[in-house]
């Protein structure tokens, strides 16, 4: 029996409707697990459908501390591209990839530790950025290092 925890992210995308695209937390059977779901809303025609709702992670979610999330999960990807218009102005660099990130998650809100390996130029820079995102969506860049490790 899966039992909806918390929607951890969602956007939307216009289409013939809207196709909500939605990171969920899902209780399964005592176990947090991070389930991606897509569904397709004609509100004119009184329409939904479940398009999409698949496990993005194996492994079962701990909420207590900071755990690996892949590098590759549009939240992560918000967050890195949040960080990047942020420091534009000062540093004026590409964003190459994301190497590493780790979340946590507290009171609703996502606590993010990300690597990022960024260009300018010929030159190839790793910054480390502590990016929190409230309840509300809302990003919030705390840190932004370069790494020297």
């Amino acid at each position: 029996m899966l039992k909806l925890t918390r929607v951890v992210d969602m956007h939307d995308r216009l289409v013939a409707g809207i196709m909500h695209n939605l990171t969920l937390e899902i209780d399964d059977a005592g176990n947090k697990k991070i389930y991606r779901a897509k569904v397709w809303v004609k509100p004119w025609m009184d329409f939904k459908e479940l398009r999409e709702f698949t496990l993005v992670e194996k492994r079962v979610i701990d909420t207590s501390g900071y755990q690996s999330v892949p590098v590759h999960d549009p939240v992560v990807q918000d967050a890195a591209n949040y960080v990047l218009k942020e420091v534009h102005p000062v540093y004026p660099y590409e964003s190459q990839e994301v190497v590493h990130a780790k979340a946590e998650i507290v009171d609703g809100c996502a606590k993010y530790h990300i690597l990022m390996k960024l260009k300018r130029d010929d030159k190839e820079v790793k910054f480390k950025a502590d990016v929190h995102k409230d309840n509300k969506g809302v990003f919030i860049l705390n840190r932004f290092v370069q790494d020297h490790s």
